[in-house]
């Protein structure tokens, strides 16, 4: 019988908080879906639109929500999540959104 591991067990990204304890998670959940070759391809690797897809798919799920508008133009697994995120996650910039009567204010949250 072949084991399972939920999506649900991993803790979603927050921010620079939880970003080192999310990447190993995450890093191995994809791993033992055989999707990690989406970010860090084999020599042998051959290009594979639908895994790429899915490992997207389950990366953007495994995000808090309020940082969607970091990843929200990405159209692969690596360029989008894992490079933006690291990116964002190093330098913790990761933004609020308030809501004020002309709409969504973007604020910088201080680490």
């Amino acid at each position: 019988m072949a084991s399972q591991i939920s999506m649900g067990t991993i803790e979603k990204l927050i921010g620079r908080e939880n970003y080192p304890t999310w990447k190993f998670a995450v890093k191995n959940y994809l791993e033992h879906e055989d999707l990690w070759d989406t970010i860090e391809p084999s020599a042998d690797y051959v290009a594979d639109n639908k895994k790429d897809i899915k490992a997207k798919s389950k990366i953007i799920l495994l995000i808090d929500p309020i940082n969607y508008v970091h990843v929200q133009e990405a159209t692969t697994a690596k360029q989008t999540l894992w490079m933006r995120i690291a990116g964002i996650s190093t330098l913790a910039v990761l933004t609020t959104c308030v809501g004020t009567e002309t709409g969504c204010t973007m604020l910088l949250r201080q680490q």
